[in-house]
């Protein structure tokens, strides 16, 4: 198998690699769409937990405010009832004070009632934005999967032939050369590169006269010194006839 030979199994690679990692760039996208998608739906339905847990604790913290607002209440009567029975002066004062303190509890708590009934509406709201949010998200899901799943499948199945061709093209090359080209490829990225009059057509650098003429003439395996990809001549389209 002479060096040209070589070189055309070469650019065959080259082809099918660069198809591969445009279908592997394609399927990453496509399942970073979906997961990112799950992941929102994920965070969604956590805050959507959030507020419900926030929304019960609020509900309890309220209900026990109420319970103590009422059994102040009662407290203040029933000290109301022992001022009235007050003797002295100093029975009054203490019953006075008794009275003023349950009263500033309870304003207290009633305050503390108004402000849960407030957060808790707002937890509310809140709750409902995200249930509508989550529900946009699951729906959005829903079609992205419908249409994804089916996608995925066409451009794994493409993605396999090419590696099955990739196989077969490869195993016409010698284990140097294949290993040098797999080894350029995972550095550069593509490994190989044309030149038509003496210019790397991968890096735009000129290469040496010298080393351009043994690339026309094919005896080995050449490399762009400057990029270090295997260069190979092409021949430049033809002018057109005027």
């Amino acid at each position: 198998m002479s060096i040209r030979d070589h070189i055309a199994s070469l650019e065959e690679l080259s082809a099918l690699d660069a198809e591969i990692r445009h279908l592997d760039e394609q399927l990453t996208t496509d399942r970073d769409a979906l997961a990112g998608t799950k992941q929102e739906i994920a965070r969604l339905e956590e805050r959507v937990a959030s507020y419900s847990a926030s929304i019960a604790e609020m509900g309890r913290a309220r209900s026990e405010a109420t319970q103590d607002a009422r059994q102040l209440l009662t407290q203040v009567e029933k000290s109301r009832e022992k001022l009235a029975r007050a003797r002295n002066e100093r029975e009054q004062n203490a019953a006075s004070r008794e009275v003023e303190e349950l009263r500033r509890l309870h304003k207290d708590r009633e305050e503390e009632m108004g402000k849960l009934t407030m957060l808790e509406a707002q937890a509310q709201k809140s709750k409902e934005e995200a249930e509508a949010e989550l529900a946009q998200k699951q729906e959005q899901l829903a079609a992205l999967d419908a249409s994804t799943t089916g996608k995925l499948s066409e451009v794994e199945r493409t993605r396999d032939e090419k590696l099955v061709l990739r196989k077969d093209v490869a195993a016409k090359l010698p284990k140097g050369v294949l290993s040098r080209y797999d080894t350029i490829r995972r550095r550069k990225g593509v490994a190989i590169a044309a030149t038509e009059t003496g210019t790397c057509l991968a890096c735009q650098m000129a290469v040496p006269p010298q080393l351009f003429q043994r690339i026309l003439r094919g005896d080995a395996m050449e490399l762009c010194p400057h990029c270090q990809r295997i260069l190979y001549y092409k021949a430049p389209p033809p002018k057109p006839e005027t």
